[in-house]
């Protein structure tokens, strides 16, 4: 080996940065749109390069490349992905506190309902959103005693 290993933690998209400035827009990855719970990013490339291509178009068009006129892509990923990234991280908050994690995972262990609502949070982000309300999880336990 030649040199030092490094390495580098994931960019989760944890918190609000420019991603965008005279004459660059940062996609995927380099513009930390990790999703913060789950680490999946490329379904966050995909759209923040489609809402870049878009910019990037218009910049040609208006012969604007500035910071100032790049910053609508700012605006426009944040608008597509802010609310996820946030409930994402709020989640990953969450997970920190053990005793939770751990009264989660004996609710859920071996309980097919529980596990089913887990999996889809993953597609079903409006069923993310619920999952940060206590209610959700209360009346879950609830309905899981009924059946």
């Amino acid at each position: 080996m030649i040199g030092k290993l490094e390495g580098y933690g994931l960019p989760l998209g944890s918190k609000s940065r420019h991603i965008s400035g005279e004459r660059f827009m940062l996609v995927g990855d380099a513009g930390h749109l990790v999703d913060p719970l789950t680490g999946e990013g490329i379904g966050h490339a995909f759209y923040s390069g489609f809402i870049a291509a878009e910019q990037a178009r218009d910049c040609f068009e208006k012969n604007d490349f500035s910071e100032a006129y790049m910053k609508e892509y700012d605006v426009r990923v944040a608008r597509v992905l802010g609310s996820e990234m946030k409930l994402s991280y709020r989640l990953q908050t969450l997970m920190r506190v053990v005793p939770i994690v751990n009264l989660l995972g004996s609710i859920i262990s071996g309980n097919r309902k529980f596990l089913e609502v887990l999996s889809r949070m993953y597609n079903d982000f409006d069923l993310r959103g619920q999952l940060v309300k206590p209610f959700f999880w209360i009346k879950m336990f609830f309905s899981k005693r009924k059946s």
